[in-house]
């Protein structure tokens, strides 16, 4: 049935006529030390944009890829010690606790969290947090949790 055009029916028809359904693609999902459940499942971009609208600042300071990073560990929220002659050593972000933002961006809540506060949750806990006010969030949350993940960190690594 290779090539019948079954994904073009899903993705083309079906989305149009429901449009409250989310699609999983068929990409493998990107593996890199930087991914976590929240970029793969598009809530971090959410979070991020909900966080700044309710600070008034840019949306890419609560990014640890980015302007928002720890600059000690870049974001990782690790740090890597070579030992010469034996395997490196990853440890915890001294300076960032392992939360892998720098300590101003921090400072910056939302009911009374911090993104790294929030990124620490589960979805379940998550879904409570956002509750009805962060449409988007809470959709790609409660489908998580509808699949069984409601346990999964929302920072939990997506590899």
């Amino acid at each position: 049935m290779a090539g019948s055009g079954k994904s073009s029916l899903i993705n083309h028809v079906f989305m149009q006529k429901y449009p409250d359904a989310i699609a999983i693609d068929q990409s493998a999902v990107g593996v890199s030390n930087r991914s976590i459940s929240a970029t793969y499942t598009g809530i971090m971009d959410d979070v991020r944009k909900t966080f700044a609208t309710a600070n008034m600042v840019n949306p890419g300071l609560f990014s640890f890829n980015s302007k928002g990073a720890c600059e000690h560990c870049q974001g990782l929220s690790v740090v890597y010690t070579d030992l010469a002659y034996l395997d490196e050593v990853k440890l915890p972000c001294d300076v960032c606790g392992g939360r892998r933002f720098k300590e101003e961006v921090l400072r910056y809540k939302l009911n009374g969290r911090s993104v790294a506060d929030v990124l620490s949750m589960t979805v379940s806990e998550a879904i409570d947090y956002f509750g009805m006010g962060s449409g988007d969030i809470v959709r790609k949350l409660q489908a998580m949790s509808d699949v069984g993940l409601d346990w999964t960190i929302c920072r939990s690594a997506s590899r």
